[in-house]
């Protein structure tokens, strides 16, 4: 439809250049930045092991409730 845009979620592995996680949304949410980095961390089982997160320091990437899921 001519007008509407939608919010692309990707989570790239630095060294290897693979898509770990993607997601594509209606809207920029900071539930949806949540829910996939969870999402990637299972998938790859690195939950609870210490990541380094490369980010576009947008808003979203930026914010407190964010940066207290990422050092959970």
């Amino acid at each position: 439809m001519k007008g509407q845009y939608y919010k692309l979620y990707l989570i790239i592995d630095m060294f290897s250049r693979l898509i770990v996680a993607y997601e594509v949304w209606e809207e920029e949410k900071f539930e949806h930045a949540e829910y996939l980095i969870k999402k990637a961390a299972l998938s790859q089982r690195i939950a609870g092991r210490p990541l380094v997160l490369h980010s576009d320091n947008g808003s979203l990437m930026k914010a407190a409730t964010f940066q207290v899921t990422l050092q959970n």
